[in-house]
């Protein structure tokens, strides 16, 4: 049985816009109960979970026997991490280095750059979200305070 899972706590609440963290760990645990499931955590890297994707990662730790799947997101192209500012990659890979998962994660973010194409489309999706729900991405990823000024209409 799938779990799709891309974070922990408020920024799981975050891109799962309302869900409960609290909740889904304790369906979690219940479907890790039965005999009869075999469980595997599906986390799908975007330009919101990759920010904490290795404390993720260390989270999944607590559940040695299911099994974690790295999914990466191709579209929409505004929330794929190729699509991420340079500096912000190297961040990010410097964070997931010593996790072998993240591996391709890595390799496909680097792979093509998409920034100059896509990055104001992200900036612009993610304020109507927040606008639309009263929330604020900086309070989960202050990473993006000087890139969400500098590509704001």
């Amino acid at each position: 049985m799938l779990c799709s899972l891309d974070a922990t706590g408020s920024l799981f609440r975050y891109i799962r816009h309302p869900a409960s963290w609290e909740h889904a760990v304790k369906n979690l645990n219940r479907l890790r109960d039965l005999d009869n499931v075999k469980l595997e955590i599906d986390c799908t890297v975007n330009n919101y979970s990759i920010h904490r994707l290795d404390e993720f990662i260390e989270w999944t730790k607590y559940y040695p026997d299911v099994d974690l799947y790295l999914n990466i997101l191709y579209w929409p192209r505004w929330l794929n991490i190729q699509c991420l500012p340079n500096e912000m990659k190297h961040s990010i890979s410097q964070k997931l280095k010593d996790y072998p998962e993240s591996k391709k994660v890595i390799s496909y973010m680097f792979n093509e750059d998409m920034y100059d194409r896509d990055f104001d489309e992200f900036v612009a999706y993610t304020d109507y979200l927040d606008e639309k729900r009263g929330e604020d991405i900086l309070t989960e990823i202050p990473e993006y305070a000087k890139y969400m000024e500098l590509h704001r209409k």
